[in-house]
């Protein structure tokens, strides 16, 4: 039988999340669509990148214990990268974790991204899709 997996109350992209001592969390301006500006001219051994917040929040269900969660970026190329794993204790039933990925995403290629939201078995939970549209007068980055 499957090791049981939590369910999945939000996976998303915004730009800031704000936590109440409480622990509630306030998500800010929840983006699918980031249209880039036009980059500066840089040295060439300077990259320049889009600051992402991704919020993922699970609750429990039958999962217990300490797990690690984390994203695997997929570029519209096919090119795949992960993102760091972070790992948060789960107490079962309604109770439920949150997490907060704070990434800088390298802009390389306009298009259609995908973050999957893999659990600790390498289980895919969910996907957080977003676009990179290219500012209108613009070229593709270099």
């Amino acid at each position: 039988m499957a090791e049981p997996r939590p369910y999945v109350a939000a996976a998303l992209i915004c730009e800031k999340v704000l936590r109440e001592e409480t622990g509630v969390a306030s998500l800010i301006r929840i983006v699918d669509v980031f249209t880039v500006p036009p980059q500066p001219q840089l040295p060439p051994d300077t990259k320049s990148g889009l600051p992402l917040t991704a919020f993922v929040a699970l609750k429990s269900g039958s999962v217990t214990g300490k797990h690690p969660v984390f994203l695997r970026l997929h570029l519209p190329s096919g090119e795949t990268k992960s993102v760091p794993e972070l790992t948060e204790e789960f107490r079962g039933d309604e109770h439920g974790v949150s997490y907060v990925f704070q990434i800088v995403l390298e802009v390389k290629e306009y298009g259609l991204y995908w973050f999957d939201v893999v659990w600790d078995d390498q289980t895919v939970l969910t996907r957080i899709p977003f676009r990179l549209r290219q500012a209108e007068g613009t070229q593709q980055p270099s």
